[in-house]
């Protein structure tokens, strides 16, 4: 097994302080951020799905929340916050304080399945450098699915690895019913077993009746489902979705080098892919590659995962937050590597912080990358003092409208930009006396120049934020 490549298992206690000198370091870090308002995707579809299931009923069927909400998607997710505002309230503070603790287990579970596989140097390496990823610092706090299928994923990969067939049926559905996405963690394994059957040249356990039933199980939970929301909504995938899945050679290849790039290369993590190419090299010239191992390896479990991953994805529309299911694996192949190469604590201990120095100039891209980095900040902040002004200075009554996501940061009474009094989020169309709120980035919107009188009253800038607030009166 792996501890066989990696044996040492020493100063753990040592270890366990750095791992939680990095939960500190996150909650500090993204402490503000948990009074953020809603920001992007989870401003207009997630908080809003749990937030209608809060009021109304909570549960798992399709029909529960209006389309335009789940978007056809399993709704665990939804289900799962929905009862968090039920037990805690439904404020954004409990949302985000939820996603972060849901973050944190997520690393403390890579931590000691690292540690388990490999070595608690391997472990906290790993920890160190996921913590300090823009991209994950960016999701941690925010109401988005990733996350959560991160988790489910990384539970049912380490459950079949462990030959706990049982439990990667319980958590490979857990995450598919989070999103479609995980629909890959069973071929994923099965796949796996196939290579420890080809190059061991044994008959694994997971070959056995029981064991194949249980892990093929998870398909049966999404075919459930499918059926159900046919019943309910007349469509087995929602229609925006099934327009932009396309299976053109052309289109595929260049979505899955989208995935790869953002993983192995965006935000720093280029030297990341030197550092694995150069571990591979190193173990084939000293012949320390032994197939055997590799067979058995978790490596080669979650290698596989990653590229099953990347290319179910890559047959719909590309996201850069889509990624984070597969970076926490991705990230125990980097650690492992790292610690493969030097046998020297020091130069692991060096390597380490070059990644994270790299990793820091990269928090915040020059130009608006949705939810991927740490700009995202920027908007929500324009924004908030956008509806502040707006407040203040309008009469009650008076309706203000904007384009996404300003419409719902108005309309969404729950979305925690509205501070003052309530708001009328309505179309401009033959309203008197108007405000309008232009949110660049944001859809595009014609506000009607030519039936109405705009004015220019206030614009709010930070960085590539915008936000313009017009008066609008009818001609």
């Amino acid at each position: 097994m792996d501890r066989l490549i990696f044996p040492a298992q020493q100063n753990r206690r040592f270890y366990d302080v750095l791992f939680v000198a990095v939960v500190v370091f996150v909650i500090a870090f993204k402490f503000n951020d948990i009074f953020l308002p809603y920001f992007w995707d989870e401003l207009g579809v997630y908080t809003q799905a749990a937030n209608y299931q809060y009021e109304h009923t909570i549960s798992l069927m399709p029909s529960s929340v209006p389309a335009d909400f789940s978007r056809g998607h399993p709704l665990l997710f939804t289900f799962i916050y929905a009862l968090v505002y039920k037990i805690f309230g439904n404020q954004v503070y409990v949302a985000h304080v939820f996603s972060i603790l849901v973050s944190l287990f997520l690393l403390w579970l890579v931590y000691i399945k690292t540690a388990r596989y490999f070595n608690p140097l391997s472990a906290i390496v790993c920890v160190v450098l996921l913590a300090i990823q823009p991209v994950f610092l960016a999701q941690s706090s925010l109401v988005l699915p990733e996350i959560m299928l991160s988790l489910f994923a990384f539970l049912s990969l380490t459950a079949y690895y462990e030959k706990k067939y049982f439990q990667f049926a319980l958590f490979a559905s857990m995450a598919i019913l989070t999103k479609e996405s995980a629909i890959v963690l069973p071929a994923t394994v099965v796949a796996y077993s196939l290579v420890q059957w080809l190059i061991l040249r044994n008959r694994p356990g997971a070959f056995r009746l029981g064991n194949i039933l249980l892990t093929l199980l998870p398909y049966c939970v999404f075919g459930v489902f499918l059926l159900i929301q046919k019943q309910q909504n007349g469509w087995y995938f929602f229609p925006y979705h099934i327009e932009s899945v396309s299976f053109e050679p052309l289109k595929f290849w260049q979505q899955l080098s989208k995935f790869f790039d953002f993983i192995f290369w965006h935000q720093g993590r280029y030297w990341c892919e030197k550092i694995i190419f150069i571990a591979i090299g190193i173990s084939m010239l000293t012949n320390r590659l032994n197939w055997r191992n590799v067979g058995n390896s978790f490596l080669t479990l979650a290698a596989i995962f990653m590229l099953a991953f990347f290319s179910f994805s890559a047959l719909s529309f590309y996201m850069e937050r889509y990624v984070m299911a597969v970076l926490f694996p991705a990230f125990i192949i980097v650690a492992v590597s790292i610690t493969s190469i030097w046998k020297n604590k020091i130069f692991v201990i060096a390597t380490t912080l070059f990644l994270c120095f790299i990793a820091l100039q990269y928090m915040e891209a020059v130009n608006f990358q949705y939810d991927s980095d740490l700009g995202y900040r920027r908007q929500v902040h324009c924004l908030q003092r956008a509806v502040d002004y707006v407040s203040k200075v309008s009469k009650p009554g008076e309706i203000m409208n904007g384009n996404f996501p300003s419409y719902y940061a108005i309309g969404f009474q729950q979305a925690g930009y509205l501070t003052n009094k309530k708001m009328n989020a309505q179309t401009v169309a033959d309203m008197d006396v108007n405000y309008f709120l232009l949110c660049d980035p944001g859809t595009t919107v014609d506000i009607g120049e030519d039936k109405y009188e705009v004015t220019l009253l206030k614009s709010f800038v930070d960085g590539f934020a915008k936000v313009k607030i017009y008066r609008v009166r009818k001609r």
